[in-house]
């Protein structure tokens, strides 16, 4: 990750296990998992508080199955306000709602280059379509050779940044070891 204003660069580790595209993009990944498993266990206890509800005949069975029913809302609750509060988070800094988050965290090439959310907003700033453009993760040669598209984007000679093109070919000029996204 580097800043650009500061000429100041801090590697952070690699992250091999969810595609390599960088150690935040592994942590939404997580994250992403995390509330998949959180949403199976409580439709799992709701299941089986139902379950015991139906089939108890006592005023026992019926008491414990209303009591999970009640116990597992008032978690799913508690952990889904956590889920909202960090996409709240995450929406006000720009990287999205956390199901977003493996994508816009991803980084190009390594640990040094930039982030998708980042380097597509910059782009989407100047004028290019974010939904009908292809992105590509591409070492920057000479910005000054990428066309009056690039002159205002802060990318520098000889750094990783994802890169929109208009269309399905890879940019060329100015741009070298291109990789669709």
């Amino acid at each position: 990750m580097c800043f650009v204003g500061l000429d100041v660069c801090i590697n952070l580790p690699e992250v091999g296990l969810f595609k390599g595209q960088g150690f935040f993009s592994a942590i939404g990944y997580v994250l992403t998992i995390l509330l998949g498993v959180l949403l199976v266990i409580w439709v799992g206890y709701s299941i089986y508080a139902g379950y015991k509800i139906v089939t108890s005949s006592m005023a026992k069975g019926l008491e414990e199955g209303v009591n999970i029913i009640k116990n597992i809302w008032i978690g799913i609750s508690m952990g889904l306000a956590f889920f909202a509060v960090i996409s709240l988070i995450g929406g006000m800094l720009g990287i999205g709602d956390i199901t977003r988050w493996h994508t816009n965290l991803s980084q190009c090439h390594d640990a040094t280059g930039g982030f998708y959310f980042k380097d597509v907003q910059e782009q989407v700033v100047l004028g290019f379509p974010e939904d009908t453009s292809v992105a590509y993760c591409c070492q920057v040669t000479t910005i000054e050779a990428a066309g009056p598209d690039f002159k205002d984007v802060s990318f520098k000679n000889g750094t990783y940044h994802y890169i929109l093109s208009k269309t399905d070919s890879a940019p060329s000029p100015g741009f070298n070891e291109c990789v669709k996204f």
